[in-house]
């Protein structure tokens, strides 16, 4: 798995590489700026790149379990 971080115009562009797929989260410079927690910010949207990279999608399994509902449902 590979990060990378590229300044844009409008902000910052999170990029993650793992097997030959990327996946990518721009922060945008308003978005960052109003936060109230600014590394609260950065780091959920390090923790959902992650997750999307490795096909993980916790949070929907974890309302789904909440819920009482099959996975595949």
């Amino acid at each position: 798995m590979k990060w990378t971080t590229e300044r844009q115009d409008s902000g910052v562009l999170l990029i993650v590489t793992h097997n030959g797929q990327q996946w990518a989260r721009l922060i945008r410079e308003a978005e960052y700026r109003d936060h109230y927690d600014r590394h609260f910010l950065f780091w959920m949207a390090v923790l959902n790149l992650k997750y999307s990279a490795l096909g993980m999608w916790k949070n929907r399994r974890t309302l789904l379990d909440f819920a009482g509902l099959e996975h595949g449902n």
